[in-house]
């Protein structure tokens, strides 16, 4: 999933035209290095898309009134640490990647990062005889360290409806956004249950404990056909993630102050 999940990475954190060039330049390394060095380039930014994509399905462990309802805007952060701002690019692990100083290991910047001027050859070929082939050099992407930026933000609306004592149904939806090359959207589905409405005591019972069960999806795509590195027609990646998440939800039930919690 996450080989293909770079160009999510270029919508979510709106990485600039430059980086998003730099990114394209990789497919003329072919298709398993351009994976390769994405996956780990976002993998912060996917690690935090997954986190907030499974977050924020409740805010109560005690169930709403039957026929009670809840429409809202839940905002995510997903934060990314000093470590996860770089990694280490062997050369090793790709087919036609290769450090222009000929180095075989370097530290270079992830979609957080900030390690400009690393230079990368792809060693090119040639269909004419006696005309040796030509290589193709370009710089490795920085990324939004620069501008000190370091959260995977996503925004979605979220409604719940109880239709049956303890029970919720639950529903979130963020509408597709297409640009000129790429697309992306999500929805998802969430069912909890409170064990503690059907015990006799449930009204002075000081903790409600309840079940979560939700279902997320994802889909998207990247259209590299315009970038001229790659001869063809309709070239693109395509990703569908699927999610699914179980928890057992915990709150007290105060007249004032309380607190929630969740395991799974």
């Amino acid at each position: 999933m996450k080989k293909g999940i770079f160009f999510l990475g270029l919508l979510v954190l709106g990485l600039s035209s430059r980086a998003q060039q730099n990114i394209d330049d990789l497919l003329a390394a072919g298709i398993n290095d351009a994976q390769q060095f994405a996956s780990d380039y976002l993998r912060p930014a996917s690690d935090g898309l997954m986190y907030s994509m499974n977050h924020g399905w409740f805010n109560d462990a005690k169930a709403k009134k039957k026929f009670g309802f809840e429409i809202s805007i839940v905002a995510n952060a997903a934060f990314v640490g000093d470590d996860n701002k770089s990694f280490v690019l062997d050369t090793s692990q790709y087919e036609n990647l290769q450090f222009r100083d000929g180095s075989l290991q370097k530290e270079v910047a992830t979609a957080f990062g900030d390690i400009e001027g690393i230079v990368v050859v792809v060693e090119g070929e040639s269909s004419v005889p006696l005309i040796p082939p030509q290589d193709a050099e370009f710089e490795l992407p920085t990324g939004l360290g620069e501008s000190n930026i370091n959260f995977v933000p996503t925004a979605f609306l979220q409604a719940s409806f109880a239709p049956l004592k303890g029970t919720e149904i639950k529903a979130r939806f963020f509408p597709k956004i297409n640009t000129s090359d790429a697309k992306v959207g999500f929805y998802g589905f969430g069912l909890q249950h409170e064990f503690t409405s059907w015990l006799p005591a449930d009204k002075v019972f000081p903790v409600a404990i309840s079940g979560l069960i939700a279902y997320t999806h994802l889909d998207g795509s990247y259209d590299f056909t315009d970038t001229n590195i790659v001869d063809g027609e309709n070239q693109r990646f395509e990703n569908n993630t699927n999610t699914l998440l179980f928890q057992v939800i915990g709150a007290t039930k105060m007249p004032v102050f309380n607190f929630y919690g969740g395991i799974g």
